[in-house]
Order: C-alpha cells, then sequence, then structure tokens
C-alpha cells in the first residue's frame, strides 16, 4: 500500500477505499478495524477495476446491459502521450457518476469518473458508456471511451465526482497532490472537458483548476453541483487551525472562484463542539440554496455524526435551517455516523445516506450498517420516515455501508453500497425504500434487498447510483478480480 501522505487523514483516496476495506479514518487517526480477512492494502495493490451495473426497477439485473448487467473496465496507459497502443493501469477504481440529461446530444450515456494507477501514482480517469454498456468508441483517446488526465504541477490526482453542464461539458472534482516550497500538500482539483472527452481550454489553465484555501496545509473536493447560472459549486474538507472543515467553493463558468460567493468564493465551516468536520455531499434546492453533507467528530466523546449545512447562494449560513444552518444528527446505539451521499425529493425534503457504527465501537463488537435519515426543509428530523426520521439496514450482519443515494420518479429511495457476505465476501448491495414511511420496499429485490456479486472478482463496492430516464438504477463503482482463480 503506497500512500502519499498519512498525516492528512481526511484526504478523501484513503478514506473512500479504508472504509470499505476495513481501515476507517475516524476521530482525525487512522483506525483499524476488525473485519475478516479484510485489508486495505489488498485493493491497493490488487488489479482493481471500473465496475459498473444496471438493474430492472424490481431490482433484477438488466442483461441487455454489458455481460449480463455488469461491466468491467481496465485503464489503457499509452506508452507515448499520442500512441494509441500502451499498457493496462495496474487499478482503477470508479467513485463518480453522470448519466447525460435527455436534451442533450449524448443522452443516455453514462459518465464515469475516479482513478487509475498510473506510474507511482494516480491519474483522473474518465470513462463513457453506451447505453448497453459498451465503451463509448466517440469518446476519448484512440475509441476507447477513456480519458486519463494528469496535472502538470501534481504528483498524484484523482476524481471523486462528475457533473455535465447545460452544454454537455464534463466537469469533474477531487484532489491534486502538489509540490510547493513548504512540502506536498492536497489541493482541491477541477477539470472540464468538451462532450468528446478532450480538455476544455476555456476552463482554467489547459482545462484544469487548482484552489487553495487561505491557512490550509490540505484540502480535498468530494462533491459537486451546477447551478441554475452554470456556476460549479464544489465541497469537500480543508485542514485549519489543527482541524478539518467543511470547505466550499464556487467557480464561474471559466474556472475564476467567484468572489460573489463570500468576497472571495470559498467558505470554510466549523460545528458547535466539533474538532474535525468533512463534507462528502452536495445538491443545489429548487430556490438555490446549497445544501451540503459529511460529518462532524463532536466533543466530548469524540464520535462522529451525521453532520449538515445549509447555505444561501452567496455562501452565509441559511439561519432558517435549524436556527445557525446546521444539524448534526446521530442513530440509536450507534458510536460513529458519516453521511455519504444526499438527495432533494420532490417535497423538498433532505434525505441522507451513510453508514453508522451500531452496537458498540467499530473497534470492538459493533458493525457499520446502511444509515438513511430525512429532515424536512428547516432542518428538522421528518419522523414520517421509520417513525423517528432515522433508518438503519442490516444484510449481514457483519459489515456494510452506504455510499450512493437516488430518488426514483415515484419518490422511492435508493442507496448503494456494499455488504461483507460470509465473512470474506464483499458485494455491491442496494436497498430500496417506500417514501412515505421510509420502510424497505418488498417489490425491490428480496425485502427491499439485492446484493450483486460479479464472477471471478473477490470484493466490489458501489460508489456511485444514478437513475436512468427509464427508471433502471446504474450503480458505479470498483472490483478486484480473484487472480488466484
Amino acid at each position: 500500500m503506497k500512500l502519499k501522505s498519512l498525516t492528512f487523514m481526511k484526504e478523501s483516496k484513503m478514506k473512500r477505499l479504508m472504509k470499505v476495506f476495513g481501515v476507517a479514518v475516524l476521530a482525525g487517526t487512522l483506525l483499524v478495524l476488525p473485519l475478516p480477512n479484510s485489508s486495505a492494502a489488498a485493493h491497493w495493490s490488487a488489479n482493481s477495476r471500473f465496475t459498473l451495473a444496471r438493474y430492472h426497477s424490481n431490482g433484477s439485473l438488466d442483461t441487455a446491459f454489458g455481460s449480463n448487467g455488469q461491466v468491467l473496465t481496465s485503464f489503457i496507459i499509452p506508452t507515448f502521450p499520442t500512441d494509441c497502443l500502451g499498457t493496462n493501469s495496474p487499478g482503477a477504481e470508479a467513485y463518480a457518476m453522470a448519466i447525460v440529461p435527455q436534451n442533450l446530444p449524448d443522452a443516455g450515456k453514462i459518465v464515469v469518473a475516479g482513478r487509475a494507477h498510473v506510474g507511482s501514482g494516480h491519474q483522473i480517469a474518465l470513462a463513457r458508456y453506451n447505453t448497453d454498456g459498451s465503451p463509448d468508441r466517440y469518446f476519448g483517446r484512440c475509441g476507447t471511451g477513456q480519458v486519463l488526465t494528469n496535472f502538470p504541477t501534481s504528483l498524484d490526482e484523482g476524481a471523486y465526482a462528475v457533473a455535465i453542464d447545460a452544454s454537455g461539458r464534463i466537469v469533474v472534482a477531487g484532489y491534486a497532490y502538489v509540490s510547493i516550497s513548504e512540502g506536498d500538500r492536497y489541493r482541491f482539483a477541477l477539470a472540464r472537458y468538451d462532450s468528446e472527452g478532450r480538455p476544455d481550454n476555456s476552463f482554467g489553465s489547459s482545462g484544469q483548476v487548482i484552489t487553495t484555501f487561505p491557512s490550509s496545509t490540505d484540502a480535498s473536493a468530494e462533491a459537486i453541483a451546477i447551478d441554475a447560472s452554470g456556476r460549479i459549486v464544489v465541497a469537500g474538507s480543508a485542514w485549519f487551525e489543527d482541524n478539518y472543515r467543511f470547505a466550499l467553493a464556487r467557480y464561474r463558468s471559466n474556472g475564476s472562484l467567484d468572489t460573489a460567493f463570500d468576497t472571495d468564493g470559498k467558505v470554510l465551516t466549523t460545528f458547535p463542539s466539533s474538532r474535525d468536520a468533512g463534507a462528502n455531499a452536495i445538491a443545489i434546492t429548487a430556490g438555490g440554496k446549497i445544501v451540503v453533507a459529511g460529518y462532524a467528530m463532536v466533543d466530548p466523546d469524540g464520535k462522529n455524526r451525521f453532520a449538515l449545512a445549509r447555505y444561501h447562494s452567496n455562501g452565509s449560513l441559511d439561519i432558517t435551517f435549524d436556527t445557525d444552518g446546521k444539524v448534526l444528527t446521530t442513530f440509536p446505539n450507534s458510536t460513529d455516523q458519516v453521511a455519504e451521499d444526499l438527495a432533494i425529493d420532490a417535497n423538498g425534503r433532505i434525505v441522507v445516506a451513510g453508514l453508522a457504527c451500531v452496537g458498540g465501537s467499530c473497534t470492538q463488537n459493533g458493525s457499520r450498517q446502511f444509515a438513511l435519515a430525512r429532515y424536512h426543509g428547516y432542518g428538522s428530523l421528518d419522523k414520517s420516515f421509520d417513525g423517528d426520521g432515522r433508518a438503519l439496514t442490516n444484510f449481514s450482519g457483519a459489515d456494510e455501508g452506504a455510499s450512493a443515494i437516488a430518488i426514483g420518479a415515484s419518490g422511492r429511495i435508493v442507496a448503494a453500497g456494499w455488504a461483507l457476505v460470509g465473512g470474506s465476501n464483499r458485494q455491491i448491495a442496494l436497498a430500496r425504500y417506500n417514501s412515505s414511511n421510509g420502510s424497505l420496499d418488498n417489490y425491490f429485490g428480496a425485502g427491499g434487498k439485492v446484493l450483486t456479486n460479479f464472477p471471478a472478482s473477490k470484493a466490489e463496492a458501489a460508489e456511485a447510483l444514478a437513475i436512468d430516464a427509464s427508471g433502471r438504477i446504474v450503480v458505479a463503482g470498483w472490483a478486484e478480480p480473484d487472480l488466484d482463480n
């Protein structure tokens, strides 16, 4: 396992992988969880692949997509920059996905973003697929449907979020690990591409933007949204005065920071009695307000909570949202909770998904479970959702967590992530909930749940989720092939 930095404990590339393989970044320290036969190092060193799966609305795999509903993608590293030949990357992980809207020429095509292992580090990895799961030969380099991007001043980079603007341009956000006079540091990193995957030179410098926060040593972007005016809003975390904080930045269409957003285009937010906080998800309401969700580690117990904040379009906190613009949520019988994604339903309610450590500490006898919460527009828990506004879902009793959420046209809520099955087999996990009361939807899979493993794979997880115009459910993430069999 080659890590660039162990000091930036909330850096996303560690968090997203370690949480899946039994190593969690909690309380600002590296925390190893005792999961059977699990290893962060295994995923970092193995030949992981971009992974997609598509399901019918009843939870069965859509066999018209890829091979029996599943797609695995390796990235090709060109031998020379302009060469169509090359070698396979030793690994790639997908963390974000967007489906091209119906009003654009490439409607229905699936854009997936993440990172690929290249040399001693990583590069931003982008792929586009046709609606049948095949690579889009009109996208990327040499008809591969793939794009690899490195930043000239960066030693390592990756994408954790992707969005498609009204013109069909693709914007990704994540991190770049740059070398500066004070040492190597993580920064917000954005890149924009045209609809064919070429860098958009009208954005930043040659299609790339790197952003530093004042007096912050490290920062990483986790989520992205594009508002009705075409401005790009990015959320993540930044280290400031010995703590991590919610970090937001807003950009004009040309990639410059929007100074109408908190005067310099950047916002840092702390939570009451919190040591650390980080944002993992963002959404913009119909009225233009910005909702962000993640975690906050709160004293005196030093445990993580679901953390939400809502901002006006000028970057100031919206005090009509729980009086101070911020909400912290705990789950019954749970020691730690982390929100990973959010969605806003047709009634303006905020639905958040992530994981909670239930039945004890995550380092002792507890297990992680899917955790969902639904809030009214003013920030209070919606008690019509599972009785108290909170729902926990157990797949196997061993270990599971939700990474992504989407709301279908009927209002039903779909969450996706992973579950440990049989003590050692980590699989893609989905659950669907009724909008009326938060109960599991028995018309989906078995009792509202679906588990999916890939042939010849020893571990897989969903990191992103979308519902297409036909109501089919698409997930993206990674799979680690079993090279011993």
